[in-house]
C-alpha cells in the first residue's frame, strides 16, 4: 500500500470506530431511557395502588358512617316510639283519673 492508501484505510478505520462508539452511546442512551421509563411506570403504579387503598379506606369510612347514621336513626325512632307510648299511657291515665273524678262527683 502506498501512503495515500494507508491514510485512507486509517481514516476508514477511524470512521468505523467513531460510528461504533456513537452506536454504543446511542444504545446506552436508549437503554437508559427505557430504564427511566420503567422506573417512572413502577412509581406511577405504586402511587396508583396507594391511591386505590386510600379510596377503599374512604369508601369504608363512608359505609361505616352510613351504618352509624342508620343506627342513630333507628335509636331515635325507637326513642320516639317509647315517648309516644309513654305519652299515650299518660293520656289514658289522665282520662281514667278524670272519669273517676266525674264518677265520684256524681255520688
Amino acid at each position: 500500500l502506498d501512503a495515500t492508501g494507508c491514510w485512507e484505510r486509517f481514516l476508514e478505520q477511524r470512521d468505523a470506530e467513531r460510528r461504533k462508539v456513537l452506536a454504543d452511546v446511542a444504545v446506552d442512551a436508549v437503554r437508559a431511557l427505557e430504564k427511566q421509563h420503567q422506573d417512572q411506570c413502577a412509581t406511577l403504579e405504586a402511587d396508583l395502588a396507594k391511591e386505590r387503598v386510600r379510596q377503599e379506606e374512604a369508601e369504608q369510612r363512608i359505609v361505616t358512617g352510613q351504618a352509624v347514621v342508620a343506627e342513630a336513626e333507628a335509636a331515635l325512632a325507637d326513642e320516639r316510639s317509647r315517648r309516644e307510648a309513654a305519652e299515650a299511657e299518660a293520656r289514658a291515665k289522665e282520662d281514667h283519673r278524670a272519669t273517676v273524678e266525674v264518677d265520684l262527683a256524681k255520688e
